[in-house]
């Protein structure tokens, strides 16, 4: 008669229940790293949206704004401006001459700015 040793039972549900735990932490890490690279991803291409959609603007604006400057028509460019901050994304505007004028509308506090010279003749 042979006689076979059988496998405890404590030993074996030990072995799956650590076996189970590693799959529990490893899916969630993965999961951890997946929900952070889509943040990350998803911010970096909604930021690059705003800087497009914002240059679009001044670029809409800029023959404009350049014809008042060239006038010299503080009202059309207040009101150029003013239009501009109505604008969604936009929260404020600002036109600084090279004679040292400055025209302004809504918040100058934000941090990011988008800038660009305009040439009336080129």
């Amino acid at each position: 008669m042979t006689h076979y040793s059988p496998i405890k039972k404590p030993v074996r549900s030990d072995i799956s229940l650590r076996m189970s735990l590693y799959a529990v932490i490893i899916s969630l890490f993965f999961a951890a790293i997946s929900v952070v690279l889509l943040i990350y991803i998803e911010s970096n291409q909604a930021e690059r949206e705003l800087i497009r959609k914002t240059s679009q603007i001044v670029d809409t604006i800029e023959q404009q704004i350049g014809q008042y400057l060239w006038d010299i028509d503080d009202n059309g460019i207040q009101t150029t401006l003013q239009r501009v901050v109505e604008l969604p994304y936009i929260k404020g505007a600002s036109i600084e001459t090279g004679l040292g004028n400055s025209f302004y509308i809504g918040d100058q506090s934000t941090p990011e700015k988008i800038s660009r010279d305009i040439f009336l003749y080129e």
